[in-house]
């Protein structure tokens, strides 16, 4: 095992220094990343905190602009709030700002999205519950750090804001947290 350390110690050292000592250019124009995560998230007002699956695509229009879409698909609930939600899953699209320095991205931006959610039935507020999309807006802050051509290391906050309204009104407003390796390539040459 101590040997296994070594190695993986040793790979790391030296990765970092040869990233470190690039000169390559990684944000730019027709860089492409995505990434899958897994988000918790805590609604405001209530006592729910949901998981998601958390998918991004995003692509670089220039070293500043990017246009990203996120997808979070509900894979459960930390609490069981009987007003809670049965299932919640969003949709986003929209532009990120971003600030570069050296590997280092520092990123914000906003998204208008879908949300695709029903009611827990385990209220008798709510006897029968209805699938129902709402429309929904979301701020989105983050940072990334670039490692070599192809991994990034991410983390990013994001609020949204909305209204679910099919069979009991419910603000869907939360936070969401999202970290995890990234996937990147450039897809243009640099200039």
């Amino acid at each position: 095992m101590e040997k296994v350390k070594k190695i993986f110690f040793s790979l790391f050292f030296f990765g970092s220094v040869y990233v470190l000592n690039s000169q390559t250019e990684i944000v730019r124009q027709g860089l492409v990343k995505g990434m899958a995560t897994i988000s918790p998230g805590k609604m405001f007002g209530y006592n729910e905190s949901y998981f998601y699956l958390h998918g991004n695509l995003e692509g670089y229009l220039s070293k500043k602009v990017s246009v990203s879409g996120d997808g979070y698909m509900f894979l459960g609930e930390q609490s069981k709030s009987p007003e809670g939600f049965k299932y919640i899953n969003n949709l986003f699209f929209g532009l990120y700002y971003h600030v570069v320095k050296g590997n280092g991205d520092i990123f914000f931006g906003g998204q208008p999205g879908v949300c695709i959610a029903q009611l827990r039935t385990d209220s008798p507020k709510v006897p029968v519950a209805h699938t129902g999309t709402s429309p929904l807006f979301s701020a989105v802050a983050g940072c990334n750090y670039f490692v070599g051509k192809y991994f990034n290391f991410f983390v990013q906050a994001r609020y949204i804001a909305g209204s679910h309204n099919y069979d009991l009104h419910k603000d869907l407003s939360e936070i969401r947290i999202s970290a995890g390796l990234g996937f990147n390539i450039n897809t243009m040459k640099a200039k």
